[in-house]
Parts: C-alpha cells; sequence; structure tokens
C-alpha cells in the first residue's frame, strides 16, 4: 500500500496498517504515547480513543483514526472525515493544506489530509443470498416452529444489550473461525447450531383477499397494500406471501420473503427460524455495528430488534416523535415506518414492494 499527504498545520501519524490525523498538533509527550499505540499488537481502538478523550474532553478536535486491522474502523471527530473510491481513502480533517502531495511510508509529519491507497478486495454484494448447499437441502414441507416469541413478552427479560455473535457454520458456508480450538472440538457446535437453518422457510397464515387481488390479513378490515376495504369473505390458510420490502437509502429493496440482518458484517443470529438475508451496510459508517439490526417475521408480523448495537437504532412513525429503540426487544413494523441506524442509514417498510419485479 501507499501513502501521500499534503503538508498542513495538522498532524499525522502512520505506522504499519493505522493511520491518525488530527487537526493540530498535541503536545508532543501525547505524540509519543499516541505513536506507541499504532505501533502495539492486536486491537488498538479502545486504549487509543481514551487517550485521545484525556486531551479531547467531548472529542473537541477534528481526527480520523483508519486501521485496516479493525472492523469497527475507520473512527471520525469533528470534522474528520474519510472518502473511500475504489481502493483509495483520502482522509481530512477540515483543514487546508498547502504544497504538493508527498509520499510517506512511516512517520509522524505536519499534515492537513492524507490519501491511502489500499489493495482492492472482492467485496460481497450488498443483499447476501441464501448459500447453495442450504438453499439444496432445504425440506419441501412446512415445518412447525417455535422461535418466536410475541414481542411484548419480552418487556420483563433482562437481556444484556450487547452485539450478539455470528453464528458458526460449516467449512463449506464460512471459512472456520481461526481461534485455535481445533476441528474437533468445533465441529459438533458447528453441526448442532446450524441443523435449524436447513427446515423450510415456509409459513402459514389465515388470509382474505382485496378487490384488486392483494392478500392481506383475515382480521384487517383494509387491505395492507392498497388500503381499499376488504370485503366480507371466508378466510384461508395459504403459504405466508411476501410482506412487502425494505427500501434502502440506495434504492435497492430487500423483499421480506424472510429475515433480514443488518450490519457492517452480518451473519445468522442464533436461534433464526430460517436463513435470513444478509444486508452489508458501508464500512465507513462509524457507529454502525457489525451485527446493527434484525428484521423477523411471525405470520403477518415484521418485527425489528436493535442487536445491542453501540450507534443505536431510532424508530420513525409518520406523525409521531422518533423513539429510541431498547436493545433486544421486539418493535412490530408497519407499512410507513422507517428506522435510522446510528443515525446514519434509513431504511423504510414499504408493503407494496412486493409487486415489484
Amino acid at each position: 500500500m501507499e501513502t501521500s499527504y499534503i503538508g498542513g498545520p495538522g498532524v499525522l501519524l502512520a505506522r504499519s496498517r493505522r493511520w491518525l490525523l488530527l487537526d493540530a498538533e498535541p503536545p508532543s509527550d501525547r505524540l509519543d504515547e499516541w505513536w506507541s499505540l499504532l505501533g502495539s499488537s492486536g486491537p488498538v481502538r479502545e486504549q487509543l480513543v481514551e487517550a485521545l478523550e484525556q486531551v479531547y474532553p467531548l472529542h473537541e478536535t477534528s481526527l480520523v483514526l483508519v486501521d485496516l486491522d479493525d472492523p469497527d474502523s475507520p473512527i471520525t471527530w469533528g470534522d474528520g472525515h474519510v472518502n473511500a473510491e475504489g481502493d483509495t481513502q483520502m482522509l481530512s480533517v477540515g483543514v487546508h493544506g498547502t504544497g504538493i502531495a508527498r509520499p510517506l511510508l512511516a512517520g509522524v509529519v505536519p499534515a492537513a489530509s492524507a490519501v491511502l491507497h489500499v489493495p482492492a478486495q472482492t467485496v460481497p454484494d450488498v443483499i447476501d443470498g441464501i448459500p447453495a448447499d442450504i438453499l439444496a437441502s432445504t425440506a419441501t414441507t412446512p415445518v412447525e416452529r417455535t422461535f418466536f416469541k410475541p414481542a411484548d413478552s419480552y418487556a420483563d427479560e433482562d437481556e444484556a444489550a450487547t452485539t450478539v455473535p455470528r453464528i458458526p457454520l460449516p467449512d463449506s458456508i464460512l471459512q472456520p473461525p481461526g481461534d485455535g480450538t481445533g476441528e474437533d472440538a468445533a465441529a459438533p457446535y458447528l453441526s448442532d447450531q446450524s441443523e435449524h437453518l436447513r427446515q423450510s422457510t415456509h409459513e402459514t397464515v389465515l388470509a382474505v383477499h382485496c378487490p384488486q387481488g392483494h392478500v392481506t390479513p383475515a382480521y384487517t378490515p383494509t387491505c395492507r397494500v392498497c388500503h381499499t376495504a376488504v370485503p366480507p369473505q371466508e378466510p384461508r390458510r395459504i403459504p405466508r406471501p411476501r410482506l412487502g420490502g425494505l427500501r434502502l437509502p440506495s434504492g435497492e429493496v430487500v423483499p421480506l420473503d424472510r429475515g433480514v440482518v443488518f450490519g457492517r458484517k452480518p451473519a445468522p443470529v442464533p436461534g433464526s427460524a430460517d436463513w435470513p438475508h444478509l444486508v452489508t451496510l458501508p464500512q465507513d459508517s462509524t457507529y454502525v455495528s457489525r451485527m446493527h439490526l434484525q428484521i423477523e417475521l411471525d405470520g403477518w408480523l415484521v418485527l425489528a430488534r436493535d442487536l445491542g448495537s453501540r450507534g443505536g437504532t431510532t424508530l420513525r412513525v409518520p406523525g409521531r416523535l422518533p423513539q429510541r429503540i431498547r436493545a433486544n426487544e421486539r418493535y412490530v413494523l408497519e407499512p410507513g415506518h422507517s428506522l435510522d441506524l446510528a443515525d446514519s442509514y434509513e431504511i423504510v417498510y414499504d408493503a407494496s414492494a412486493e409487486d415489484e419485479p
């Protein structure tokens, strides 16, 4: 990889695969401390942020921290910003530079901005699909499932607000974890945890039809899609249809034919009833967690659950004040509701999206 910088009133610390750019030069003894932290092995984000906050209380500065080995990188404060274009990341902190770009291997230099050329890596699609071997082994008959509980049954539970770990899966789906535990110890656990993902994803619901032909719940007087009155009729039990879709900021629609997990490194959540859509969020969304939000389908209900994310999730309902949802509690989504992940990534529930190709 290559690094270049534009000189200026700030300071750039570049070491190994870590870069720290600030808008003003701090005391020299602090520079020595931060330089040592950047050269430490293992995760350094928490220690470095703590050291920075001792000098800049309440984030009273602008900075960018990029650590290629930290999935929570980059970190930005104030006017700090990372603009990624292909294999290039441009770091800035809102100050003007002078002169031409100069190359830098490592060191501490006065700078206003920096450009990192990082070798491109293969990036998966934003919306992940069902792995072929799981899809091929899906059962053809409906399976009675008891994975879901009503949303209000979680009110008295004291669930820790921590990020839910990713579910281990067989080697044919994911690379084996590099934790040094060995294949023999891990294999039985992988088999047990992935077995429920090989069951049918079908679920039946009681339904009626509106005059426009839309399938809608038997208990509602108006159609959930077009809102026209539903004439009296005998409900029928049918396989649950697609419940619309979730519109992403990019314009893409995630179909609600099964669950969804949002995050910077999403994976199926333990206890999931099927293999969910995995929606990978932008890596430069600092406060979006690796496992941020889960969408579950329970009959006709669409349930949202924040997975203990550090940036939080806000529920926006038309005509009401925004509501910060509590971690690990389920909230029922209605068409038109939106969810704002870490105040930086908003998704909207659209029931009519099922009619789009």
